[in-house]
């Protein structure tokens, strides 16, 4: 906001002012929290609605949400059941035991069970089983159930071989891994599903071991040896587990099942849900929410008006924070300046030294040749770095280095290389902006020093035509200098008239600058 007048805003103007900017910045800020929150909601519903696993929730004993695969499972509509007690679905038999479940998970989760099996009732009248996962949402009462129907499973339990063609089915066309392990650990069949989904055939599989299989890394192998173990002791509940199949990692979600028989430890019947592409959409949400993070800082320090220094400072705080990396530093070509996090650590200044580092990962240990930049980041004990060209419309605007003593996963290059494209454009705007905020100041000085400068020269001008009138006598001489003091009032008149158009741009880029656009 602007004035040709000084001192135009008194103090409580000034205090208004500044407290509509705060509101309008925090508006801002809001706005962009609503449409992330938009964005998660929405992908949650879509993850949700479209798993394999019914999922249930309750609250305060009533059902309130049910997915598309429940719907499936039980033959219900969201009208037939949304606001019934959840116990409608279980034996009344078994209710009494339900409820107490229900009630001590609610008082204290790790009172009652995660995971069990139960009997439930579909539409139909249909006594069915399930493996059902419950999961209290942390700060509410509400409860959420994923179930895996099992009842093919339970009924060739019970059945024997009458209902192995039933079972085989089942096993052969289940969208689902099923992985029969003996009590000795060796894979005594699995389905076609499981070995598509390790990428290996029958005759690999069946017979051996699974230890054998090299399929869980060495910091995930423990883990699984005890679940394993534990739940041949009955004590069966799903994990999640990340597998190498070649370079590829997986991840699955593995349900366990112990098969008895004459009341003795048999076998234990995994099924396996492939999540590998839920868990790159999680990281996807995780990497945005993160880049979205930094982005805004920057957003918020250009609101604000910090130095183009102070907000890169910032902005790299937050980047060394959300990675974990040991330094960060941003070099700007242009502007020939160099912003390092922690402070001091790098001492090269100069950014033609920066220059030289190219869009590479480098092991520092392992080069021969060491550029400045280079050989600061091993004093500082680091093994490797990634440089990362800034790049905004064409134009190299800057380089990013990233440092560590330890090796980079893949990952975090992945989000790095990702930022940076983001990154270079917001920099870029804001240095766009430092550059608009002072071109602005210069203009309004210029336009002030042109109405002075017109000013001291008018009042010495007619002082001098006084002095010519009064005091010169000889006519001619008079008229030659009246004259010549009339070219230099037209020049002072062509300068006012200048000013007065200057006058007129400096109220329209007041205006271009009010209603936000870029001059």
């Amino acid at each position: 906001i602007y004035s040709t007048e000084r001192e135009a805003f008194d103090h409580e103007e000034v205090e208004l002012l500044k407290k509509v900017t705060d509101v309008l910045s925090k508006a801002i800020s809001d706005l962009r929290l609503m449409r992330e929150k938009e964005k998660i909601e929405k992908f949650l519903k879509t993850v949700i609605e479209n798993t394999g696993t019914s999922i249930v929730v309750i609250e305060d004993g009533k059902i309130i949400f049910i997915n598309k695969e429940f719907k499936k499972q039980t033959g219900y509509s969201d009208k037939e059941i949304i606001g019934k007690p959840f116990t409608v679905l279980i034996p009344e038999e078994d209710r009494d035991g339900i409820l107490r479940r229900h009630k001590l998970r609610l008082i204290d989760p790790s009172s009652s069970p995660r995971s069990y099996e139960l009997r439930y009732i579909d539409k139909f009248g249909n006594v069915k089983y399930a493996l059902i996962t419950v999961t209290v949402i942390p700060g509410t009462r509400q409860v959420v159930g994923s179930l895996i129907d099992i009842t093919d499973i339970k009924m060739l339990e019970r059945r024997g071989t009458e209902s192995e063609k039933k079972y085989r089915a089942l096993f052969e066309h289940s969208c689902l891994g099923i992985v029969v392990v003996g009590i000795d650990a060796t894979i005594l069949d699995c389905n076609d599903a499981a070995l598509n989904l390790i990428e290996k055939s029958r005759e690999e599989v069946v017979g051996k071991k699974w230890t054998e299989l090299e399929i869980f890394d060495k910091d995930m192998l423990p883990k699984t040896m005890e679940a394993f173990y534990k739940g041949l002791r009955g004590k069966t509940k799903p994990m999640e587990a990340k597998i190498r199949i070649g370079n590829i990692i997986k991840w699955v979600n593995i349900f366990p099942y112990l098969l008895k028989r004459d009341d003795e430890p048999f076998a234990l019947i995994n099924l396996i849900e492939d999540v590998t592409e839920k868990k790159k959409q999680e990281k996807e949400l995780k990497d945005l929410a993160e880049q979205l993070e930094i982005l805004r800082s920057i957003d918020l320090s250009i609101i604000t008006g910090k130095p183009i220094e102070e907000l890169l400072r910032d902005t790299l705080k937050v980047l060394q924070r959300k990675l974990d990396f040991q330094i960060a530093t941003l070099a700007l070509f242009k502007k020939k300046l160099v912003v390092s996090v922690p402070e001091g650590v790098i001492k090269v200044k100069k950014v033609e030294d920066f220059k030289l580092m190219s869009n590479t990962v480098k092991n520092i240990l392992e080069s021969k040749e060491l550029n400045p930049i280079e050989v600061e980041l091993l004093k500082a004990g680091m093994k490797v770095y990634a440089a990362i060209a800034l790049v905004a419309r064409d134009e190299e605007i800057g380089i990013l280095i990233v440092a560590d003593s330890r090796e980079f996963k893949e990952e975090k290059l992945r989000f790095i290389r990702t930022l940076s494209n983001q990154l270079s454009i917001a920099i870029h705007e804001a240095l766009l902006f430092e550059i608009r905020k002072k071109a602005y100041e210069q203009i309004e000085h210029n336009i002030e020093q042109f109405a002075i400068l017109v000013d001291h020269i008018r009042n010495p001008l007619a002082a001098l035509q006084g002095q010519v009138e009064t005091f010169v006598e000889d006519k001619d001489r008079k008229a030659e200098m009246i004259e010549q003091i009339n070219r230099i009032v037209e020049l002072v008149e062509k300068l006012e008239r200048g000013w007065v158009e200057s006058e007129t741009i400096r109220k329209f880029l007041r205006k271009e600058r009010a209603e936000g656009r870029d001059i």
